[in-house]
């Protein structure tokens, strides 16, 4: 909902956004009728399309579309994919502060990281990534470091210390 939220006071010159998921609407309680009239009736710089992409290669060809991927969940204490596209897809992503993804997203200098509660905030740190410098990110680092090889170098580690203490 923070998102509609911010949606509303961005520039819609300047922003344009994609709600793109299956919406679990009975999880939204008391807000659901203000989302459902929000899927109905969307603002101009918004397409909303409320169901999963068929195919793996139309959802990459959506966010490589994006200049930032929204991922500023609350109450999310987990991780999540979208980091993985955002630096495999060299696109900087905005995740909740207070959570293990917006930890991540500032340690891998991948994106930002900002208040789940405030729109304001969260808007100014869309503002800063729209404009900040694709060189000024560490997408590589943050894909070298989460690569295939370096799972088989952490797994063949962990076998061999598992092996020597049998």
């Amino acid at each position: 909902m923070m998102l509609i939220d911010v949606i509303a006071k961005a520039d819609s010159q300047r922003f344009f956004f994609a709600m793109v998921g299956e919406v679990y609407w009975q999880s939204f309680a008391g807000d659901e009728q203000r989302l459902r009239s929000f899927y109905a009736q969307p603002p101009e710089n918004v397409v909303t399309h409320d169901s999963y992409m068929a195919e793996e290669r139309d959802y990459n060809s959506l966010v490589s579309a994006c200049d930032v991927i929204y991922a500023v969940y609350s109450d999310f204490n987990s991780s999540s994919n979208s980091l993985t596209k955002a630096a495999g897809l060299q696109r900087p992503i905005l995740a909740a502060k207070d959570s293990l993804m917006g930890e991540r997203v500032v340690a891998h200098r991948i994106g930002l990281a900002t208040a789940s509660n405030d729109a304001d905030e969260i808007l100014a740190a869309l503002e800063q990534l729209a404009t900040t410098k694709a060189d000024d990110f560490d997408f590589r680092g943050f894909a070298n470091r989460h690569s295939l090889d370096e799972l088989k170098s952490v797994l063949a580690q962990g076998v061999k210390f598992w092996t020597a203490g049998s």
